[in-house]
């Protein structure tokens, strides 16, 4: 949630630089966000095989797609009339992408076991109680401190290498011993 929160916001608010009307576009990128983000989970029961390996793709896909994402929205409004159709492009890539996350996370934790009622409500609450705490994180520190410091560009290349360093992390924590 940290990343894709800070991506919301990157959208929101170089829509609303290059544009104005801050309403529409924080509007526009919150609820195409979170209804990507819906489809993204939907999308998540025909994910088949490793939960790991398509965890691991979706951090890179996001990585990519997310860190470059105001470089392209730059250059849409900079090369292109189709600003909106380049916002909403990224707007749906990411937050399908992010939707994905939570179910496979759920999977990985679970293992190949098949969870009871019990052990699923505990893994699906672990992992939501951190994703929101990850989105409060970027909500206070996207205005604080990485619009200020870093501005909007850097920090979209900033929440890329945070989801590639979140690859790292899976990797190493989730490694098969050798031999």
């Amino acid at each position: 949630a940290t990343c894709g929160i800070l991506y919301e916001l990157v959208v929101g608010t170089l829509s609303s630089y290059l544009l104005g009307n801050s309403a529409l576009h924080i509007s526009l990128t919150i609820g195409g966000f979170m209804t990507a983000m819906g489809v993204g989970s939907w999308l998540a029961r025909f994910v088949t095989g490793d939960a790991l390996v398509a965890f691991v793709g979706v951090e890179l896909a996001i990585a990519l797609v997310g860190g470059t994402s105001a470089a392209w929205l730059y250059a849409a409004f900079t090369y292109t009339p189709a600003y909106h159709s380049a916002m909403a492009a990224v707007v749906l890539a990411i937050g399908i992408l992010v939707g994905l996350e939570i179910p496979l996370v759920t999977r990985i934790l679970g293992g190949e076991r098949r969870l009871t009622a019990a052990d699923l409500k505990d893994t699906v609450a672990g992992v939501l109680a951190v994703d929101y705490l990850g989105a409060l994180v970027a909500a206070v520190a996207f205005p604080l401190l990485l619009l200020p410091i870093l501005g909007v560009l850097r920090t979209s290349f900033a929440a890329g290498a945070i989801n590639l360093g979140v690859v790292v992390l899976c990797l190493w924590a989730f490694r098969q011993p050798l031999g």
